[in-house]
């Protein structure tokens, strides 16, 4: 139980990053511009405080994860890590108004079912 929590944690962290990172990339208008320009629509987003927050928090997540994948066995907690297409799902719904279809939810729930067969597999 406690794997599974701490995967949880360290899977809410990665799609944090990336959630800021897409906020950055929006409020950028992407990273080329309408003129083709990447070099200074590049160091805009780079700069920007959603970016480097979503890199921070990215950076302590991949460290944690780390730790994790030195703790405990690969084949138990990788899977879990698919967790983020759950987590990402509700974020994708309810910060970037994204629809919400039958197929994502069936999708969703076979996610969490996998998740629910590797957490009773166990770890040694």
């Amino acid at each position: 139980m406690k794997a599974i929590l701490l995967v949880l944690v360290c899977t809410f962290m990665i799609v944090a990053g990336q959630v800021l990172w897409k906020i950055a990339i929006d409020k950028n208008g992407g990273l080329i511009n309408k003129d083709f320009t990447v070099f200074d629509n590049a160091i805009t987003l780079i700069s920007s405080p959603y970016m480097l927050a979503g890199i921070f928090i990215y950076i302590l997540a991949t460290v944690f994860w780390m730790y994790l994948l030195g703790r405990y066995e690969y084949s138990y907690i990788y899977p879990m890590f698919s967790m983020s297409y759950i987590i990402s799902f509700f974020f994708a719904s309810f910060l970037f108004n994204e629809s919400i279809t039958i197929y994502k939810i069936i999708g969703v729930l076979l996610i969490i079912a996998g998740v629910f067969f590797v957490a009773k597999g166990g770890s040694n």
